[in-house]
């Protein structure tokens, strides 16, 4: 079967015999390699509005926080994830991570466990996660370049 496909010669006891590909072969073939380089960059091609795809970056290791609420020892572990649609936010947001780090885990220490029960104050907290990355990056652009803060896992127990 591949030999009809890669056109290999063949030794029979006669001498050699060449396989010829026909012409729909040769084209699906063709299709098929053109339709395999799509799927390969299409993670680079630009949407409607000429922006570039949305760019992600996994702040890693996990925050973790500790709390005492009523005499028992709860935990918050939240895994962060920055998105933006330019790289050189990307870029400076990782250059500048230590930073971000430090920011983001004295706004986690300071919340109260109780509030992050419900999805308002998820929420409030992951929009104060973003105003917090961005006046880090605040320092090299003029514009907010970071779309959202986005929680992977948020575990409080």
């Amino acid at each position: 079967m591949l030999s009809r496909f890669f056109a290999v010669k063949e030794q029979t006891s006669t001498g050699v015999k060449k396989i010829k590909i026909s012409k729909k072969e040769l084209l699906f073939t063709a299709l098929l390699s053109f339709y395999a380089c799509f799927l390969l960059t299409s993670n680079l091609l630009v949407n409607s509005n000429n922006e570039i795809a949305e760019i992600r970056y996994e702040i890693t290791p996990a925050f973790i926080n500790h709390y005492m609420v009523k005499n028992q020892l709860r935990e918050l572990r939240v895994h962060v994830e920055l998105v933006s649609n330019d790289k050189k936010t990307m870029r400076l947001a990782e250059k500048n991570i230590a930073e971000i780090r430090n920011k983001l885990s004295t706004l986690f220490a300071s919340q109260d466990f109780l509030s992050l029960m419900n999805v308002e104050g998820k929420e409030a907290l992951r929009a104060a996660a973003l105003t917090e990355v961005q006046a880090v990056l605040q320092k090299e652009f003029d514009e907010q370049r970071l779309d959202t803060v986005l929680f992977l896992s948020f575990v409080a127990s």
